[in-house]
């Protein structure tokens, strides 16, 4: 691997997080929340507001697992495509 290879895929890598983290965030926020409308609801509150919390939860873990998919597939196509190049180059 060269450095240039190897600068680029961290950067690909801090690209990945920094994309992913206000997901992850959301999703942590949202769990606590429904986590907190639980335990209300241990004393008799509405469970409806726990409902919408897990609804979200499900949509933004689908959103999370979309993202990672998206960039893992992407770093296989990247290292494919070195591995190409450096063969091709060898070929030279």
């Amino acid at each position: 691997m060269t450095l240039r290879t190897a600068v680029s895929t961290v950067f690909r890598q801090q690209q990945a997080i920094d994309r992913i983290s206000p997901s992850l965030e959301n999703l942590a926020t949202r769990t606590e929340a429904a986590l907190l409308q639980l335990e209300g609801a241990r004393y008799g509150l509405s469970l409806s507001e726990y409902q919408n919390h897990l609804s979200a939860i499900a949509q933004e873990a689908s959103e999370v697992h979309e993202l990672l998919g998206a960039h893992l597939a992407y770093a296989e196509g990247q290292q494919r495509l070195d591995r190409l190049m450096r063969s091709f180059e060898k070929e030279s």
